[in-house]
């Protein structure tokens, strides 16, 4: 915001000198002249850069919203509001969201703060960076269209759910526009968890959305009036209570309806999978064995070391694996999960970490996912397949379907389908959208 827009406010009582000329002579604030594209076009290079690009973190800025507002405007030939009605509004179904004031439906539920300018404002070429008129209700319509990938495909949003850039903060990163809060505070094992955020402020109205991809949920926080407008935290405060709350009830219930945990067993091949579940990430291996060996603590021996020891060699002793199953997203004939594995107790990474400089250093786990496979199968994958009644676990490297013969359901054929037999559903193909949606959450809300 250029102050010098207000002439008639007091800066030279405060230290600041005469403008020599007209100076500013638009903004999208309240009581100015509303600026067009040519006035950014002609003015942007009055002030100088704050950085040279990449020399730093990352910096917010409105005239970048607005200039790509009016790159949207150029390629599409239509004003940038129309666009963002017909590319995101109505197919997220936010049917009180406009940049052309509020729905008439929704004025008796309005709150407007008193001496408050800029509730009904038209911010001109700045409204792709803060002139959106909304609802709690629609925001989270908005939120369940983003991760039900109503408005991009399914790899484009998850491309787009990804930091673009790193602040001084741990606990804070950038996406396009996405403001990315990080906690490790959340959940009992203190696992990492990141919520997708973009807040908006103009006047005394102030925005949250929160999108929580690990767990498909959504929030919307709007405050408006002086009160919490003279405290910059007040919606963070709100955010972070609503998510303290909200992600350990969200984590119990899925604890508490989970389905996999239990026995899995082929009886043709005398291989036997079982799945337990404790207060850590995922679920646990508690055994693996298939023809009767013990994969789960014999894991580290499928190497290129037993390789070139040959058929017969002594093989390392067996050792105490962690073996945990992660959800991979990758659902083609089913539920896709991937194992990952580790000797080191906890105590060991504890004091390992002691001894790096990198927080959580110990944690290299991203490195040893897929590392073995036979056949080009990962040795680490398995699919759960729900075929009507009967449920089954495959892993395709070893060549065993293993039916749940004790847990949380019913036990199925404890010989599984033969691994050639289709099974389960297929990956069911999202609508493709628009690619504008990071345009529409920098706006504040009334």
């Amino acid at each position: 915001m250029d102050l010098g827009i207000f002439q008639n406010a007091p800066w030279g009582e405060m230290g600041l000198p005469s403008i020599n000329g007209s100076g500013p002579t638009c903004s999208g604030l309240p009581g100015t002249r509303a600026c067009t594209a040519d006035d950014i076009i002609e003015k942007i290079n009055s002030r100088p850069p704050v950085y040279s690009p990449y020399a730093a973190g990352p910096i917010y800025s409105n005239i970048a919203f607005a200039l790509l507002g009016m790159v949207i405007e150029a390629a599409t030939g239509q004003p940038f509001q129309d666009v963002a009605r017909d590319n995101i509004f109505n197919p997220a179904g936010m049917e009180s969201t406009s940049f052309f004031g509020f729905d008439q439906d929704s004025e008796d539920s309005l709150f407007v703060p008193i001496g408050d300018p800029t509730w009904n404002i038209t911010a001109g070429v700045f409204e792709a960076s803060g002139g959106m008129f909304s609802t709690s209700k629609d925001l989270i319509s908005f939120a369940e269209a983003i991760y039900g990938n109503r408005l991009l495909s399914p790899r484009a949003t998850r491309q787009w759910m990804k930091p673009e850039t790193h602040t001084s903060s741990w606990g804070y990163s950038v996406g396009a526009p996405w403001e990315i809060l990080r906690t490790d505070n959340i959940t009992a094992d203190g696992r990492l968890i990141d919520v997708y955020t973009k807040s908006g402020d103009l006047g005394l109205y102030h925005a949250y959305m929160a999108i929580v991809p690990d767990y498909d949920i959504s929030i919307s926080v709007i405050t408006a009036g002086a009160e919490v407008s003279f405290d910059p935290y007040s919606r963070s405060r709100f955010l972070s209570a609503v998510v303290r709350a909200l992600i350990p009830a969200v984590e119990q219930a899925g604890r508490e309806e989970n389905t996999m945990v239990g026995t899995y067993f082929q009886e043709s091949t005398n291989s036997t999978l079982e799945i337990t579940m404790d207060d850590g990430p995922g679920l646990v291996i508690s055994s693996f064995s298939v023809r009767g060996f013990d994969v789960l603590n014999n894991i580290n021996s499928y190497s290129i070391n037993t390789a070139s020891a040959g058929e017969g060699a002594a093989r390392p002793p067996a050792q105490t694996v962690q073996g945990r199953l992660y959800p991979t997203k990758h659902d083609a004939e089913g539920e896709t999960w991937r194992a990952a594995f580790t000797t080191t107790t906890a105590q060991q990474r504890e004091a390992l970490d002691a001894d790096l400089f990198a927080k959580d250093g110990s944690c290299e786990m991203w490195f040893g996912f897929d590392r073995s496979a036979y056949n080009f199968q990962s040795l680490a994958e398995f699919v759960v397949v729900q075929d009507g009644d009967t449920g089954y676990i495959r892993n395709a490297a070893f060549n065993v379907s293993m039916a749940k013969v004790s847990g949380t359901n019913e036990p199925s054929d404890v010989n599984g389908p033969a691994m050639d037999e289709p099974s389960g559903a297929n990956a069911k193909g999202r609508a493709m959208g628009v690619v504008m949606g990071a345009l529409l959450m920098c706006a504040a809300l009334g």
